[in-house]
């Protein structure tokens, strides 16, 4: 009977603790219990939110899944048996109900999944996501070990992944079940950053030119070097080498295989002139023309003054930060938002590039304005002090934010979730700076 009470009574304890602690992360009131009602609250809409998700996605419904996939099995298939992948009419009568796809990747792509060739689609996909996991998996655990967890959290991380994992208009699943080469590449592309940013490691230069060679817009991961480099004249020269030897690849390429090389870039030229924009700085750039009536002409226009912002964004982004100090860990957030910013055509597949660091922001934020102590409250606006103390809140809510919009295909609020994640982070900085003055 002891033994009962004392159960009884620890567990009254641990729930005592356990809804102190909560009404202090979820303080949108002076009041703990308020805070906790608000916060049972929200957490109801949220899992109702995401059931409702999973049970009726768009992507589920409205496409056949591993639609990309598809497209590889195709081009490798017709290069082997002597057709031309790149004849958008023979890839069509190859693909499911003569999608409207063209093959538009360089050959790289066919030799990279040649041995694949003799799989089914569904083995094919299998080996393809049992590497995504690994990689999706390794990234967040290499994310999370960086902020200090205590292991009877280990729960509350899983739940937190799963959560993470059926938001941003669930990019991370259609990413899995279309499976794009991108989605690998982004993973890779983070993990091998992190490195570059830690321990200077110089896999993610090759990296950048392997990805190029996959696809072109890869180069954009460049971007990376402006904001890493502590001199000017180091971003100049490493970007340099880069360009040219993926210059010399591609030469190379059009060499061996000129038929193959000039179909590659008259499919490009197509997909330069497609409607399908993803989100980034050239849907943005439509957006502002439609808003104000302009006509551009072609998409190639859009792809002109997306490119153009993008380049100004990032040496924006460059100057206003070169003399703010950083961790590691903040170097890598700061980077990691900036590149992919730096995509003027950004796919959901892309996205995941930025989405464990995104996700990680509400610790971050927390560890940095609630646990730590502020040195000079006295000093600092009512106004500013209250939005320091639950910007983890917003950062949260941009999120789970996706998850009241609508799933469709191009989720072209996102590049405003990693605009506004970004500018939150900067601002966050220069917060800690000044009270470390």
């Amino acid at each position: 009977m002891l033994k009962k009470i004392m159960t009884i009574d620890s567990l009254r304890e641990l729930i005592r603790i356990g809804t102190r602690k909560t009404a202090t992360i979820f303080n949108l009131t002076p009041i703990p219990i308020i805070n906790n009602i608000l916060l049972l609250i929200f957490t109801f809409v949220i899992l109702d939110l995401i059931l409702n998700q999973i049970s009726n996605s768009s992507f589920i419904t409205a496409h056949i899944l591993s639609w990309d996939t598809y497209v590889y099995i195709c081009g490798v298939s017709l290069y082997l048996n002597g057709l031309d992948p790149y004849d958008y009419i023979v890839l069509r009568d190859c693909l499911p109900d003569n999608w409207n796809f063209y093959f538009n990747m360089p050959s790289t792509v066919i030799y990279l999944y040649m041995p694949f060739a003799k799989l089914t689609n569904f083995q094919w996909l299998f080996i393809v996501n049992a590497i995504n996991f690994y990689l999706l998996i390794h990234l967040f655990m290499k994310i999370i070990k960086k902020f200090e967890i205590e292991s009877n959290f280990i729960g509350f991380i899983l739940v937190y992944l799963f959560l993470v994992f059926n938001t941003f208009d669930g990019a991370i699943t259609v990413a899995i079940y279309s499976g794009n080469m991108g989605l690998p590449i982004a993973l890779i592309g983070l993990s091998l950053l992190i490195n570059y940013v830690e321990k200077d490691d110089k896999k993610f230069l090759i990296f950048i030119v392997i990805a190029t060679l996959l696809k072109p817009i890869y180069i954009c991961f460049a971007g990376a070097i402006l904001l890493k480099e502590s001199r000017f004249k180091d971003f100049i020269i490493r970007t340099g080498c880069i360009i040219l030897a993926v210059i010399f690849l591609y030469s190379i390429l059009y060499i061996l295989d000129p038929v193959n090389f000039k179909g590659f870039v008259d499919n490009t030229s197509y997909l330069t002139n497609s409607i399908d924009l993803g989100f980034g700085f050239i849907s943005l750039t439509k957006e502002a023309f439609d808003l104000f009536r302009r006509s551009y002409g072609n998409t190639s226009t859009l792809t002109f003054f997306g490119a153009t912002f993008c380049i100004l964004h990032i040496f924006f982004i460059y100057f206003i930060t070169r003399d703010i100090r950083t961790s590691s860990i903040e170097k890598i957030i700061l980077i990691s938002l900036t590149t992919m910013l730096f995509f003027p055509r950004i796919k959901v597949y892309d996205s995941i590039f930025v989405i464990p660091i995104i996700s990680y922001l509400p610790f971050y934020f927390f560890s940095i304005f609630n646990v730590q102590p502020i040195k000079v409250v006295r000093d600092l606006d009512i106004r500013t002090y209250l939005f320091r103390q639950r910007i983890h809140l917003l950062s949260t809510l941009l999120i789970v934010y996706p998850l009241f919009i609508y799933n469709r295909w191009e989720p072209f609020h996102f590049i405003f979730i990693i605009l506004i994640s970004l500018y939150l982070f900067i601002f966050a900085l220069r917060c800690k700076n000044n009270e470390v003055k």
